[in-house]
């Protein structure tokens, strides 16, 4: 009894039997075990070159044994794992699809109104932006017109201070002008104490033409496999010639019970 008090409590011992264990299902299916014992020990006095139809008429009796006993462990394993399947397509449908989707379109009707605004709020930001850059270009232009013309009238004094100047409101244009190229969705975030709200970028596009769209200028983003599924819909098209990739027949023996 004093055992089992000071018995350290492991993280498992508040969990659930599992619902199915691999002790179990060999209980269950030992009959396919020794089936396939049996057809194990067969295949061991089965020939390892075929030499004629008897040897090949042996070695397909076997496959085809496989086969049919393959098919029977497939139906029984589709039958334990269906009452699995309905379960977690009941689970999926409630908590992974019905709660969500409600909270997406909840989301979803807020963003489209923060949306407008934010917009309408960065589209402002970024015109005062662009404004300001535009008044400090003309503020640099004015400032060395100032230094053109105290050089012309070899005025020392009026050049330093017209190339001091001039030098000051350049770096601000210069920053001006970094303003007015940040991305437009830094112009709208807004941060609260619940939380913050910013646009985020979405490129995209529309009006794909497959026929004159540039393969050669994806080539780079074209994943391999999907380059590989094309030449397999080539080849399935029944086309057997291709620039890069060499096509052959690969016959290989299919049995069938």
């Amino acid at each position: 009894m004093a055992a089992t008090t000071n018995r350290a409590v492991a993280k498992t011992d508040n969990l659930p039997p599992p619902l199915i264990t691999r002790d179990q299902l060999a209980v269950d299916y030992v009959h396919f075990s020794n089936s396939i014992a049996e057809l194990e020990d067969a295949c061991k006095e089965a020939p390892t070159v075929a030499e004629d139809d008897e040897d090949l008429t042996t070695i397909t009796r076997l496959a085809t044994s496989i086969i049919a006993l393959q098919k029977s462990i497939e139906t029984a394993r589709k039958a334990e794992v269906q009452p699995f399947l309905d379960g977690e397509t009941t689970v999926n449908d409630f908590l992974k699809r019905e709660l969500p989707n409600r909270l997406s379109k909840l989301k979803a009707a807020l963003e489209t109104t923060t949306t407008a605004y934010q917009r309408k709020k960065a589209a402002r930001e970024q015109a005062a932006r662009v404004a300001a850059a535009d008044a400090a270009r003309k503020l640099v232009e004015e400032a060395a017109a100032k230094v053109t013309e105290a050089v012309k009238a070899s005025d020392v004094r009026a050049a330093t201070v017209a190339v001091t100047e001039a030098n000051s409101l350049t770096a601000f244009a210069n920053k001006a002008n970094v303003a007015a190229a940040a991305p437009v969705n830094s112009m709208a975030k807004v941060s609260t104490d619940a939380g913050s709200a910013s646009l985020v970028d979405n490129w995209t596009f529309d009006d794909l033409d497959m026929n004159t769209v540039d393969l050669e200028t994806l080539r780079a983003f074209i994943p391999q496999t999907a380059i590989e599924q094309a030449i397999r819909a080539f080849i399935k098209a029944g086309r057997r010639e291709i620039k890069g990739a060499r096509i052959f027949n690969d016959s290989k023996t299919r049995f069938r019970a």
